[in-house]
């Protein structure tokens, strides 16, 4: 029995059935990769115009921050600039302003790319123009998960350098206690956001609220956590490892340009880089997590079946 999609359905019944880019069963590690080419293959215009443009969107704003608080464009500053000098300012607003836009840049993005997916695994193919159409309705629980998750993070650092600080303070003990403690705030938070780290596509994928999303993505990482931490930073570590490669390519002769030819080539450098990291990286790492998604979601709930259905009537 054959059905449309991405090389049809399997046709052995001891086998899982494959209408799309992975097997209708609890994934492996392989089965995710595997997965992940075959959505990267058959979903490429979506995928890949969704990272471009990201990409050149999160340049722009890498350009603009270069500009308005350099860092790179004068090589011999750098390099002559003592440890007393500090930090201006303007370095430490533009990074800030900087890294908050490349997060929601990435995560609307990584949103599109979870859509795609999600319908590459029931064979389906995804036009950009239908990935945004559903993500109607959706960006603002969407970003309540992204501050949430933000909130956690900047607060658990906050927490972990006041109470270094503090004990550094009272002197004796008290350095080792606060170490101790931070160490133990960090774990804490790492925790917590390992098990909120699905968060995000359960609220473009389900369509419900941030606070739902986020108690959702809990109960679906119960039992699961390690695997999806493990797996995630494979990805990411894959993704660097990708993205590094086309980066020192256009970053060197960049550099020697940026530094002969002052603020202006200094800003299209870092522009370049930044698009060019974001725009290969992005789709691995999103790619990965809608994967994983899909995977806890057949091994807590046995979805495998009802998205056998729902590819046979599509």
């Amino acid at each position: 029995m054959t059905a449309g999609g991405y090389g049809g359905w399997q046709s052995n019944p001891s086998e899982a059935p494959r209408p799309g880019a992975v097997p209708l069963r609890a994934l492996d590690l392989g089965d995710i990769i595997v997965g992940l080419a075959r959505c990267l293959r058959y979903a490429a215009p979506t995928i890949l115009a969704v990272a471009a443009t990201a990409g050149i969107c999160n340049g722009l704003v890498e350009g603009l921050s270069e500009a308005f608080a350099p860092r790179s464009g004068n090589l011999d500053l750098w390099l002559t600039r003592s440890p007393g000098d500090g930090i201006s300012g303007r370095t430490v607003v533009a990074g800030a302003v900087t890294g908050l836009v490349a997060v929601a840049i990435s995560q609307f993005a990584a949103s599109l790319i979870a859509i795609a997916v999600s319908r590459a695994v029931l064979g389906r193919r995804t036009s950009v123009a239908e990935a945004l159409a559903a993500m109607r309705g959706r960006v603002g629980p969407l970003a309540g998960v992204v501050a949430a998750t933000l909130g956690l993070t900047l607060g658990m650092g906050a927490g972990a350098a006041c109470v270094i600080a503090l004990g550094a303070w009272t002197g004796g003990i008290g350095p080792l206690v606060a170490i101790l403690a931070a160490l133990g705030l960090l774990v804490g938070g790492t925790y917590v956001s390992i098990h909120i780290a699905l968060a995000p596509v359960v609220a473009v994928l389900e369509g419900v609220s941030a606070g739902q999303a986020l108690v959702r993505a809990w109960h679906l990482a119960a039992g699961s956590a390690w695997r999806i931490l493990g797996i995630s930073l494979l990805a990411s570590l894959t993704a660097m490892a990708v993205s590094i490669v086309p980066s020192i390519v256009i970053s060197i002769p960049l550099a020697l340009l940026a530094t002969a030819g002052g603020g202006a080539m200094s800003m299209v450098a870092v522009g370049l880089v930044s698009a060019v990291t974001f725009t290969v990286a992005l789709p691995i790492v999103a790619g990965v997590l809608a994967l994983l998604y899909v995977d806890v979601r057949i091994r807590r709930e046995n979805l495998g079946p009802v998205l056998e259905q729902a590819a046979r009537e599509s």
